[in-house]
């Protein structure tokens, strides 16, 4: 392979490490919500909140030269492990 490739693809895979390391930080910021409503007895599912969010993200995704369906479907599988995180914080029994 080429060095030019090879360059390419190690600044492909830096980005990756970021997109992982934010996804992690996103979900334990998650765990903290989900804590916040068990002890406000707030659902976990927020609808009004999802459609803000998802309108929000797919429109700067395109702003940011991103097709709306890749945005629309990543943020949904997002959100699904959003509300199942706060769902097992929910479930939890206290100590």
């Amino acid at each position: 392979m080429s060095r030019d490739l090879d360059k390419l693809r190690s600044q492909i895979d830096a980005t990756d490490r970021i997109i992982l390391a934010t996804l992690a930080k996103r979900a334990k910021l998650e765990r903290a919500v989900g804590a916040y409503k068990k002890q406000r007895k707030i659902k976990p599912l927020d609808r009004g909140r999802w459609a803000e969010i998802l309108e929000t993200r797919t429109r700067q995704g395109a702003s940011l030269g991103l097709p709306r369906t890749l945005t629309r479907k990543l943020f949904a599988l997002i959100h699904e492990h959003s509300v199942s995180i706060q769902r097992r914080v929910s479930a939890k029994k206290r100590r």
